[in-house]
């Protein structure tokens, strides 16, 4: 027998033990009325007689609620918020278990109540359980688990998600302060189904929850379970032992059985499927929180748990399956090592059935309403796999079976359930590329022309070569070979599968059995289908092999093509720089190659970007087409800063490369590739297009302009010139270009000609408005097939870098009087007040040469011309938005020739104005044909519409201005001596002048004048 005592203090046999038991027999003892959260000894004693006994044996009890947690303090799979009842509580913990019983919740017994749950980084097998600790005893047992959640469907995660469900507080809850837990954890990765203890990942919250007494007694009930294994089904008897409040109660059940009524008694329900959690409402009235709510389920112990044990399967005609009901609930569990679809440190329960192969495949197929469960064929007890599904329902596939032997089915699953099994025939052939011996031949394409090779996967085996380095050595698959000969030091190859919810993976190996060279995962999560795989360092003539592989349960058709490299990108010299750019880009292995057409420095220069060390991330360049080249670059073994690395080739290529590992520099990397060709010679001019913007250099160029170079204002220029060459492909206006884009001052000149030794100057800009340091803006009208020469040179001796932007539009139609030649006559008309001024415009005129008042600014005018007839003297009105708001042009200058059309002006300038808008008197030669240009800067919101008129005066015209003598008004005198003030309006001296004078009502008087005015 034994002796006990429980104490709070003090040692056995001392006063007053809180509780104690003597010469008693072996079993439980009940101890009431201990205080939640205080600690205790219990003291243990065999006893055979007064001097035969043994020492006491201390164990210590700390009276309150097991310990729970998680193991893995990490950011991961954690709650973040509770909400249920009038709780809203908002928790982050990295710690596995968050004591949150300060936030108290009030419940009402009998009530129902919803629950959300928010998780932090959460995965596709997470689930939730709450318990409430319904009699106060400290104790979380089973009846007492209210709700259960899971994570939302294709939460492959790690993602924040919200789940919610309702509770319900039983109508028999003790009133007051409760502890209520939730515990979150993982199915897969170290699950833990108690309310104690740790799990791996996860947390454990603990809340308090006040309740409130149900405001009647509700009915009293119980469950008794009858199984029926044999049917794979139980049934329950509800005992109910009193009504509570009631007189009379209804049972019924939540599937769906005829509620039953009564009184006190035994109601039979079911049957129901093994397995089947059945809830029960046992209710006496209208009140409803009241209500008694009892559970029952049961699942009949698996016969088939171990592999000797199996339970046989008939091979079913194909599409002609009858399932077969299983479960793993109460079945034991077994190490998942070794397999080649599951982590191999997870022990799941698991059961066993075999078949006898009927022929070379068969098709596995498991179903199941809820939970994780895996099907894994294998070829004895102990066997090799042949085949694992993964946590998939559906139909699965094993091949390379021989007909009449014994093959093995193991079912395991995350969380114990019932599902239903069949194996049936398959009509899947063996692939005859199944071994690398047998590896299929691949015709190489030209690159971005591929036709693939279509290759499928059904009725592939395990080829016995050891998994490539990118997967798990222990897993499953099956896999077929392909070979190709190398046209070159690169080729690339793409697969993409028709199941592209899979992974399936790509190697390549240069013999059977050979060195790794190229391992990668293909679908969700990983590389994207077709994605381009560049295997390098290939020799020429030489056999390599391509291995395509996917789990077995996952076999399916693919696509594979193998091609040339892709054309190096052509860089024009002296044409645009190539700008390109890479992202951080882990487990790189990318190439660029790069082709100049021309005698030009061709070089790559680094804009930006980081790189590990080479131990991690290589770049290397090569001066020529491929990896076989001389190595100009390769960075070092250290983090480097590439912005500023340059390099030259010696020829017409470059070739780059870069792998890297999986933490690339967190910056990707961005360089331009260029050949600078700077021709100061027309006849070597670069060709330019429309809509490009090429980098110009005049530095240290020779100045090599034509005889018929560009009339400029100002210095020659003596600096170096740069040539350019546009050769139209249809008629339009085309804009030539450096404005805010150049460290000197610019000029630009553009000549037409038969060739490039005959040309004449069409149009010029130097010093354009809004242009930065005298950049320049230039247009002109180019007609299809001609070519047009352009010089880019500076004022006088400066030279140096610019852009040169080219870009085309349609032509906009000049005036019919846009050059010199095309002059429009005037007609000189008496200055008789009754001229009106006609409308003219210089919108879409052309660059005219510049004048002897335009300076460097640009001259953009029409022509006029008109006879000076016999007078020296010429009035010309011009009127422009200033003097009338009829007209657009905001500013208006002119010039004057005597000489003839030239080039784009005309000889023999002999008055100019800037600003000129108004009346202009200007002295001329009589008889005397004149040409007259009125022009502005041109461009948007200066030219436009204007007014004109030239006129002549009189030879004899004269007027008084103004009467000096006498003032206007009362003149009180007998004597009056005028004095007034002539004006000659005419053409000639005005000598003598008759002028009339007297009083108002009295006689006239003549007072004849000379002189000369």
């Amino acid at each position: 027998s034994y002796n006990w005592e429980l104490r709070d203090s003090g040692l056995p046999g001392d006063p007053l033990p809180i509780a104690s038991g003597y010469h008693v027999a072996a079993g439980p003892a009940i101890i009431p009325g201990l205080t939640p959260g205080a600690n205790y000894t219990f003291y243990i004693q065999g006893w055979c007689s007064p001097t035969d006994s043994s020492d006491w044996a201390p164990t210590s009890v700390f009276m309150d609620y097991c310990l729970a947690g998680a193991t893995a303090n990490s950011t991961n799979l954690k709650i973040d918020s509770v909400g249920f009842a009038d709780v809203a509580n908002t928790t982050f913990n990295d710690g596995g278990y968050d004591d949150q019983t300060a936030v108290v919740g009030n419940l009402q017994a009998g009530a129902n109540y919803p629950i959300a749950i928010k998780v932090s980084e959460g995965y596709d097998s997470d689930r939730i359980r709450v318990w409430i600790d319904l009699n106060q005893d400290l104790i979380f047992t089973s009846n007492e688990k209210v709700a259960v959640l899971a994570n939302p469907p294709g939460n492959s995660g790690p993602n924040d998600y919200t789940v919610s469900t309702s509770f319900h507080v039983a109508s028999n809850a003790l009133a007051g302060p409760t502890r209520m837990r939730i515990r979150l954890d993982n199915t897969i990765n170290g699950p833990q189904e108690s309310p104690c203890g740790n799990s791996t990942f996860g947390e454990v919250e603990d809340y308090t929850v006040n309740i409130t007494a149900a405001p009647c007694a509700p009915p009293v009930a119980s469950t008794t379970t009858i199984p029926d294994c044999g049917n794979f089904q139980f049934s329950v008897d509800v005992n109910v032992t009193s009504m509570g409040d009631g007189t009379s109660v209804t049972v019924s059940d939540d599937q769906g059985s005829t509620p039953q009524n009564g009184v006190v008694g035994t109601y039979s329900f079911g049957p129901y499927v093994n397995g089947t959690e059945v809830t029960y409402l046992v209710t006496f009235g209208p009140e409803p929180l009241c209500d008694t709510y009892v559970t029952a389920t049961y699942a009949c112990t698996p016969s088939n748990q171990d592999c000797a044990s199996a339970m046989g399967l008939t091979v079913y005609p194909e599409n002609g399956c009858v399932m077969t009901d299983g479960s793993t609930i109460n079945a034991s569990t077994e190490s998942m090592a070794g397999s080649g679809c599951i982590n191999n440190v997870l022990t799941l329960p698991t059961v066993y059935y075999s078949f006898v192969a009927t022929g070379f495949a068969q098709n596995i197929t498991l179903n199941y309403a809820s939970g994780n469960f895996n099907a894994s064929v294998f070829d004895g007890c102990s066997g090799a796999e042949l085949s694992c599904s993964g946590f998939s329902s559906g139909t699965s596939l094993v091949s390379g079976l021989t007909l009449g032997n014994t093959y093995i089915l193991r079912i395991a699953s995350t969380d114990v359930g019932n599902f239903t099994v069949c194996v049936s025939e398959s009509s899947v052939q063996p692939v005859p590329n199944d071994d690398c011996a047998q590896a299929e031949p691949v015709a190489i394409s030209a690159y971005g022309a591929c036709t693939p090779t279509i290759g499928q996967l059904l009725g592939a085996t395990n080829s016995g070569q050891a998994n490539p380095g990118c997967l798990n050595p222990t897993l499953g698959i099956a896999d077929v070979f392909y070979s190709f000969v190398a046209n070159g030091e690169r080729q690339i190859v793409t697969m993409s599968q028709d199941s592209t919810n899979q992974v399936y993976f790509l190697s390549a190996y240069d013999a059977c059995g050979g060195t790794e060279l190229l391992c990668k995962l293909i679908g969700p999560t990983f590389d994207a289908l077709g994605m381009e795989y560049a295997l390098t360092g290939l020799t020429q003539g030489n056999t390599y092999i391509v291995r395509v592989m996917c789990r077995p349960a996952e076999a399916g058709p693919f696509a594979l093509c193998v091609m040339d490299p892709p054309p190096a990108t052509q860089i024009a010299c002296g044409g645009p720089v190539v700008n390109h750019s890479m992202p951080a880009l882990n487990n790189a292995n990318e190439q660029w190659g790069y082709h100049s057409n021309g005698t030009g420095t061709f070089s790559l220069t680094f804009n930006s970007g980081d790189i590990e060390s080479s131990t991690w991330d290589v770049l290397t360049i090569h001066d020529g087409i491929d990896a076989n080249a001389p190595v100009l670059y390769v960075n070092p073994a250290s983090q480097t800063d590439l912005t500023g690395v340059s390099v030259t080739a010696t020829g017409s290529d470059l070739f780059m490369t870069l792998t890297s590992d999986g933490s690339f520099a967190p910056t990707g990397l961005n360089w331009t590739v260029q050949c600078a060709y700077h021709p100061d010679l027309a006849c070597n001019a670069n060709p330019v297009v429309c809509g490009v913007t090429y980098p110009g250099l005049s530095t240290g160029l020779g100045n090599n302009l034509p005889a018929s170079a560009c009339p400029f204002n100002g210095p020659a220029s003596t600096g170096g010139t740069e040539w350019f060459v546009y050769t139209a492909a249809t008629d339009q206006q085309i804009t030539l270009s450096t404005c805010g884009n150049a460290d000197f001052d610019t000029r630009i000149s553009v000549f037409a000609g038969p060739d490039c030794n005959t040309l004449s100057c069409l149009a010029m800009g130097d010093d354009s408005p809004g242009c930065s340091g005298g950049s320049t803006t230039v247009n002109f009208n180019a007609t299809t097939g001609n070519s047009y020469w352009i010089a880019v040179s500076g004022s006088g001796a400066e030279e140096g870098s610019y852009d040169l932007s080219v870009s085309c539009a349609p032509v906009c139609t000049p005036p019919a009087n846009d050059g010199c030649a095309s002059a429009e006559a005037l007609t000189n008309t008496l200055a008789d007040g009754t001229g009106t001024p006609a409308t003219y415009t210089n919108e879409c005129a052309t660059v005219d040469a510049p004048t002897s008042c335009s300076g460097t600014l640009p001259v953009q005018g029409v022509w006029f011309s008109f006879n000076s007839g016999p007078y020296d003297h010429a009035l010309i009105t011009l009127l422009d938005n200033g003097e009338n708001a009829l007209y657009t042009a905001s500013s208006l200058d002119y010039v004057l020739y005597t000489g003839t059309c030239a080039g784009l002006g005309a000889s023999g300038s002999v008055a100019c104005a800037t600003d000129a808008a108004g009346a202009n008197i200007v002295n001329v030669t009589p008889n005397t044909p004149y040409l007259l240009l009125v022009y502005n800067t041109g461009g948007s919101g200066v030219e436009g519409t204007f007014g004109l008129m030239v006129e002549h005066p009189a030879y004899n015209d004269a007027a008084i201005t103004a009467i000096l003598d006498p003032a206007p008004g009362l003149y009180c005198s007998s004597l009056m001596a005028p004095q007034v003030t002539l004006l000659n309006n005419g053409d000639i001296d005005l000598t003598s002048v008759q002028i009339t004078y007297g009083l108002s009502g009295g006689a006239s008087h003549i007072y004849n004048w000379t002189g000369n005015l």
